[in-house]
């Protein structure tokens, strides 16, 4: 029995794909991890996608993918600047999905110790509170009288106990979300991409590169597999 092939990614996955700081996680997992053949609408969505992107970029290119290209051996001159381009705009979308991802990154950490101290005075001053309270009842137990002095003293501290130890729940479940928040974007994080991949993958997406034994794309309706190579 023949080996069953991954299934490929539905057009709808590729739709929801956005060239951004944010989206750049799922962009790069999605083209990377392309399994040719794709469907001709996820081909045109695609190369809609990045065609509209790089026109819009304009910054010169970069070094750090030109070995990604080079590997690529175009011989259109044509192709080789526009797929630099490509290649140049999305080095400069990870840059900043760097920068976005550590700027968020300081912020939940800044947000986690901030809670940390927070808990940390509110426990503090809770068990402060909550020995003083203590002794002013028993002091109210033993003289049996003690006056509206040592009564209003005692109700105080078992307030100001009270405010303070309350706010420990809402501080656990404020660190909770913080940390699941930095649990996530940790994970979303593409500190190096595959750019050679990314190259291979995006210059068979643009028709680039010849296919050779690669068939790129099936016209919808092909189940069986048997269409042409494009």
């Amino acid at each position: 029995m023949a080996d069953e092939k991954p299934a490929p990614a539905t057009a709808g996955d590729l739709s929801r794909l956005a060239l951004t700081p944010e989206g750049f996680h799922d962009f790069h997992g999605a083209v990377a991890g392309l399994r040719f053949p794709i469907e001709v609408a996820q081909v045109l969505e695609l190369r809609y996608l990045i065609n509209q992107a790089a026109d819009a970029f304009a910054a010169p290119p970069d070094a750090e993918t030109g070995a990604a290209l080079e590997s690529l051996a175009l011989d259109n001159q044509r192709h080789r600047e526009r797929l630099r381009q490509v290649l140049a705009m999305l080095h400069d979308l990870h840059s900043r999905h760097l920068a976005a991802s550590t700027a968020g990154e300081n912020r939940l950490r800044a947000e986690l110790t901030k809670i940390g101290r927070a808990r940390a005075h509110s426990i503090r001053y809770g068990l402060f509170f909550a020995v003083a309270a203590a002794g002013c009842g028993g002091a109210w137990f033993w003289l049996g009288d003690p006056g509206w002095t040592v009564k209003l003293a005692a109700l105080g501290l078992m307030l100001l106990t009270w405010d303070y130890l309350r706010s420990l729940p809402v501080l656990k479940r404020q660190a909770r979300k913080s940390a699941l928040e930095l649990d996530e974007l940790l994970r979303r994080r593409v500190t190096t991409p595959d750019w050679k991949t990314l190259a291979h993958s995006l210059a068979l997406v643009l028709g680039y590169k010849q296919p050779g034994a690669t068939e790129v794309f099936r016209v919808e309706g092909d189940a069986d597999g048997r269409s042409p190579k494009r």
